[in-house]
C-alpha cells in the first residue's frame, strides 16, 4: 500500500478506528517501541522541513510559528481536523510516558550544548533557548 491508499484509508476511519491504528507499532520503526501515529508524525515533519526550508530572515521564534503552522496544516490534511486535536494529544501522552521512563531508568542526565565553552563561561548558567527542539518548546524559557 503506498502513501496515497494509506492517507485515503485513514480519512474514511472513524475516531475509534483512528485510535487503535495510530497506536499501533510500526512496521518500519524507527526507534523500539514506536507507534504508527509517531512514524506519521516524524515522516511529516521531515517533509515540511525538505518542501519550507528555513529562512534566514526570519527570527528562530517566527521560523518555529511557521513550521508549526505549515505541520498542522499538512497533520490535519491526513488525519482530519475532526482528529487532529486528539492525535497531538495522543503524541504529547506518549512523549510524557517516554520521559518519565527515561528519567526513572537514568542515573545521570548530560546536556551537550551548543554553545562554546567561551559563552558558557566558567560555570552552567540558565539562559535563554534560542535553538529550540523538534517540538518548538521552551524557546525564550531560561534553562540550562
Amino acid at each position: 500500500m503506498n502513501i496515497d491508499d494509506t492517507i485515503k484509508l485513514i480519512k474514511n476511519m472513524s475516531k475509534e478506528e483512528k485510535d487503535v491504528f495510530f497506536s499501533q507499532e510500526a512496521q518500519k520503526a524507527d526507534f523500539k517501541g514506536q507507534t504508527v501515529g509517531q512514524k506519521l508524525y516524524g515522516l511529516i515533519s521531515s517533509y515540511i522541513d525538505v518542501k519550507y526550508p528555513f529562512d534566514n530572515k526570519l527570527t528562530l521564534i517566527k521560523e518555529m510559528e511557521k513550521h508549526k503552522i505549515l505541520l498542522e496544516n499538512k497533520l490535519s490534511s491526513v488525519v482530519g481536523s475532526d482528529y487532529l486535536k486528539t492525535y497531538l494529544h495522543g503524541l504529547q501522552v506518549l512523549k510524557e510516558i517516554r520521559s518519565q521512563q527515561i528519567l526513572k531508568n537514568t542515573q545521570h542526565l548530560y546536556h551537550f550544548s551548543q554553545s562554546t565553552p567561551e559563552e558558557i563561561g566558567e560555570y552552567l548558567t540558565p539562559m535563554i533557548q534560542e535553538k529550540g527542539n523538534a517540538f518548538g518548546e521552551n524557546v525564550e524559557e531560561k534553562l540550562c
